[in-house]
């Protein structure tokens, strides 16, 4: 009996000190990145679904305290806010007080929504989740407020935009990031509970998952990580009016029990769920963008679907003042991982990312994508010139029209999409419409009719989003008329010399 205590406890000391050699490997990558480019603070969190947790943080705090970070450190997290907020949707769905499939104009009656698709294509609930309500994104004003500032009621917020509840196309057809969507869904979850989102996320969600320095309000600075500038300057941390889109604060200890919470299906530290399996599997593929039907992959209620070589996951990114993170959950390798930056550096952003990336594909090493064979090929019809048409903001309408458009044909048997600014990329037909841009062979772009047009509709990948088959002079009318006035005025000043 002592023989075999005796092995049993020279297993665990041999296991706690592979882990911890492990963790102090990561650390030191994740620290060489942060000083090849000069980033202060990088928290970080890697969770095995059996027994692996790493929760750390590398630099400092603030350049000038030059106090060093840790897991109970606070970083801002942005968007990765919205799946918080989508869990406790999605909750009060299952409770009966939330219809996904509710028009929004009899959800909230006084709110001035103009769509002029509202007898065919009404703006529902589910529309916000997916961001397929056709509505604008935030302005740049919407981020000046100072930290004094007080936070208005979410209602006051709402009213006081009239210009963002309007859909510049068919709801439910098209995927547009909408920041003020999920100020709506935080004001939903007030009016079905009565009571503050904060307040019902904290108690539905957050303590019993023990997430107790996180704060939706981000009301704690004294333990916060400084982002800067690229030019060095402290980026203080202004607040946001519509915080349910992304103004949560929380540690890398936090974020490693919400990972494992999201990897294990929404389970409790207790063994209890928060949701049913079908209605969290729901939140990782779209429903409603063309040709979505549950069998693409893209924006969900709250989740992005993920794919790393052949490999599904999902996940939420965020970015806010100077901060930048991410949230990967790989159920196939029971393994996730979360990151932030106090600095916008995207090589930085990437590094990190590449490296929790390489350590998930060491703890799996089967990473062979699936066998292929071509189902189908286009009709001649389907094949030629597209123009984008969704933008997220109205600003970005021309510069969308302007660079997002090319032909699509096929070039030595491969179907491809051949853009006017950046690289082919080639589609694998997978039958019904159905085409994949990945490895894991998965569909991520439909092509098919809709309002007797031909559509190409994205949910990820480099195609993501929403272009119209057209004629080559329709599809680079911008371009066209952009380049012959750069011409009109470089020969005018030609002929004035």
């Amino acid at each position: 009996m002592k023989s075999l205590l005796f092995l049993f406890f020279m297993l665990l000391q041999i296991t706690i000190q592979a882990q911890n050699k492990s963790a102090l490997s990561l650390k030191s990558m994740l620290d060489s990145v942060a000083t090849k480019y000069a980033v202060s603070a990088i928290g970080y969190a890697l969770v095995h679904e059996d027994s692996l947790t790493i929760a750390d943080a590398v630099g400092v705090r603030t350049r000038e305290s030059k106090e060093p970070v840790n897991s109970e450190t606070v970083f801002r997290i942005g968007s990765v806010t919205k799946s918080f907020v989508a869990l406790g949707v999605m909750k009060l769905v299952e409770e009966g007080k939330i219809d996904l499939n509710a028009p929004l104009k009899k959800v909230f009656p006084d709110l001035p929504i103009e769509n002029p698709w509202e007898t065919t294509h009404p703006v529902l609930v589910k529309h916000l989740l997916e961001h397929t309500a056709g509505f604008s994104d935030l302005h740049l004003a919407d981020f000046n407020h100072d930290q004094e500032e007080e936070f208005p009621p979410l209602k006051e917020v709402v009213n006081s935009k009239p210009d963002y509840w309007i859909s510049r196309w068919p709801p439910g057809t098209r995927h547009a990031y909408s920041n003020p969507g999920y100020t709506l869904l935080g004001l939903l979850i007030e009016q079905s509970t009565g009571m503050s989102y904060v307040s019902y996320l904290e108690q539905a969600l957050l303590r019993p998952l023990g997430m107790n320095n996180s704060d939706l309000l981000g009301r704690d600075l004294s333990h916060l990580a400084y982002s800067y500038t690229p030019d060095g300057q402290a980026d203080f941390p202004g607040i946001i009016f519509d915080h349910p889109a992304g103004y949560m604060h929380t540690t890398p200890a936090d974020m490693a029990r919400y990972a494992r919470f999201l990897l294990t299906g929404t389970q409790f530290p207790d063994s209890s769920y928060f949701l049913k399996a079908e209605s969290f599997a729901s939140m990782h593929k779209p429903e409603s963008i063309t040709g979505a039907n549950g069998t693409m992959v893209g924006y969900g209620k709250g989740l992005y679907s993920l794919i790393s070589g052949s490999d599904l996951g999902y996940g939420h990114d965020g970015g806010i003042d100077s901060y930048i993170s991410a949230l990967s959950i790989y159920p196939r390798q029971k393994l996730a991982y979360y990151y932030t930056l106090t600095s916008l550096n995207r090589e930085a952003y990437d590094a990190v990312g590449e490296i929790l990336n390489t350590w998930i594909k060491n703890e799996n090493q089967d990473s062979t994508p699936p066998p292929f064979k071509p189902l189908t090929s286009l009709s001649e019809a389907q094949l030629g010139w597209y123009r984008s048409e969704v933008y997220r903001h109205p600003i970005d309408r021309f510069t969308s029209a302007l660079s997002n458009f090319g032909k699509l044909e096929y070039l030595q048997d491969s179907l491809v999409f051949n853009p006017i600014f950046g690289d082919d990329v080639i589609l694998s037909p997978l039958g019904n419409g159905y085409f994949s841009t990945n490895k894991a062979h998965v569909p991520n772009v439909y092509i098919g009719e809709e309002d007797g047009a031909i559509v190409l509709s994205a949910g990820n990948g480099p195609l993501a989003g929403y272009m119209v088959r057209s004629s080559f002079l329709n599809a680079a009318m911008w371009f066209l008329v952009l380049a012959g006035g750069l011409a009109l005025l470089v020969g005018s000043y030609l002929l004035s010399l």
